[in-house]
């Protein structure tokens, strides 16, 4: 006799009743984390369509875009410390897996624009260290804080808008390989 001492039947029953319960229980966590993310990703949409870009200022007025970004870089080391940011192609492939966790940090506006600052940042930062874009400092008067979100990098007559490329890979909409095809000279010719 095996204590306690359950028909097979109801033993049978009991471990299918829990098994469903578990799988709705997943289900539902997953559809949790699925609108939670979508949510989050028209935040981050909604912050680069923000951006006014007849309202760019350039120049002397775009200093304090340099300073602000300059914080944001140096900042990195503690808001992307699971990739260990160092700057390099390998790290721009660790910053992709990072990205659903960073999603689930988003919860308001504000959130949206560090999380796209502090990642298009990063991508511009490196593009800068390994294929020679230099920043083109830009702000945006009416973002405030986050008037940095205007900057682009430039090489040449080229221009690329690394805040877009951050948005992008926040949507899915942008592969590892397809990034570094934009951002090495080598491979966009």
């Amino acid at each position: 006799m095996v204590f306690p001492a359950f028909a097979p039947p109801v033993v049978s029953l009991a471990g299918m009743v829990s098994a469903l319960g578990f799988a709705l229980r997943g289900l539902t966590l997953g559809r949790a984390m699925f609108r939670k993310r979508r949510e989050a990703r028209s935040l981050v949409r909604k912050a680069l369509q923000e951006r006014n870009p007849s309202g760019y200022l350039t120049g002397p007025a775009a200093d304090g875009a340099g300073r602000t970004l300059s914080r944001v870089l140096r900042n990195a080391d503690e808001d992307l410390r699971e990739i260990n940011p160092d700057f390099s192609l390998e790290s721009l492939f660790r910053l992709v897996g990072l990205l659903p966790l960073l999603l689930d940090e988003i919860r308001n506006e504000k959130e949206a624009k560090i999380r796209l600052g502090v990642v298009g940042a990063y991508l511009g930062e490196t593009a800068g260290r390994l294929w020679g874009w230099q920043w083109k400092f830009q702000s945006d008067p009416a973002l405030r804080q986050f008037e940095f979100l205007a900057s682009v990098l430039e090489q040449g007559e080229d221009r690329v808008d690394p805040f877009e490329l951050a948005g992008e890979l926040f949507e899915g909409n942008l592969k590892p390989r397809v990034l570094v095809e934009k951002l090495d000279p080598k491979k966009r010719s």
